[in-house]
């Protein structure tokens, strides 16, 4: 089984909560336990299953999920400028209920925002672009850093969303890294380990320290996350990680029955 999402995760239920949603959580939690082996997404969320009981000869550790697409474009590619002192790169689902940070973004910072539903008030360092498809969108996003980052605040990621980036590898992170864009990403998100681990971005405690780290930073420094962001990205294209996880669990599964 490959966990996508973990609904059981990220809500907490109660008698308030509506009863449909109370039996969907308690199916989700029950049938990954008839799984020979689980694809979890990372180490956080396999120590997160462990306390709820999972076995640990059970989980395999994805690392991050593979970005595939289709007759890439090098030369579309090449068309877009990627440099150290363009805007930070906002791609995904901009509603103000779900990427509520999004409408309160430090005003001595440039973003591109790539995405749909985003409903604010023209604003002179956010620049929107509208939203494309997953196969288009790698073509028209142009910047320095993708941020991956969620929640309410600019200051950490909090509220439901947020939180759950401590365990959740997000889509968009795969998206920036195969289209070559070096990462912004919350430190305490479980992403943060392989953004560190690969070379291939930033850790940030808060959205605000972007300026400061862009400023300190050589444009040969930037040049060099991405190359490292170029490496993964390849590896993404190829479905590398899941091929790996894949490759794993029958590995340990043949050897179990041997």
């Amino acid at each position: 089984m490959v966990i996508h999402d973990l609904e059981s995760l990220q809500r907490v239920t109660s008698k308030t909560t509506p009863l449909g949603e109370r039996l969907r959580i308690g199916i989700e939690e029950k049938s990954i336990h008839y799984a020979d082996k689980i694809i979890v997404h990372n180490e956080k969320m396999k120590k997160i299953l462990l306390k709820m009981g999972y076995k640990k000869e059970q989980l395999v550790v994805l690392e991050i999920f593979d970005y595939l697409l289709d007759n890439r474009d090098e030369e579309r590619l090449n068309k877009r400028v990627l440099k150290r002192t363009e805007p930070v790169i906002i791609s995904g689902n901009l509603r103000k209920d779900k990427t509520t940070f999004a409408y309160n973004l430090p005003k001595d910072i440039e973003f591109n925002l790539y995405g749909v539903d985003y409903n604010d008030e023209p604003k002179e360092n956010i620049h929107y672009h509208g939203s494309f498809l997953p196969d288009e969108v790698p073509y028209v996003m142009n910047g320095s850093f993708g941020l991956v980052w969620d929640g309410q605040s600019i200051e950490t990621c909090s509220g439901r969303f947020g939180e759950y980036l401590r365990i959740n590898n997000p889509h968009k992170t795969s998206l920036y890294l195969m289209a070559g864009i070096p990462v912004a990403i919350w430190k305490n998100a479980a992403l943060a380990d392989f953004i560190k681990k690969y070379h291939c971005g930033v850790a940030i405690e808060s959205i605000s320290d972007l300026k400061n780290i862009v400023a300190n930073m050589t444009d040969e420094e930037y040049d060099e996350l991405k190359k490292n962001t170029e490496k993964i990205g390849k590896k993404l294209l190829e479905g590398y990680f899941m091929d790996k996880a894949i490759g794993k669990c029958l590995d340990e599964l043949n050897a179990e029955r041997q």
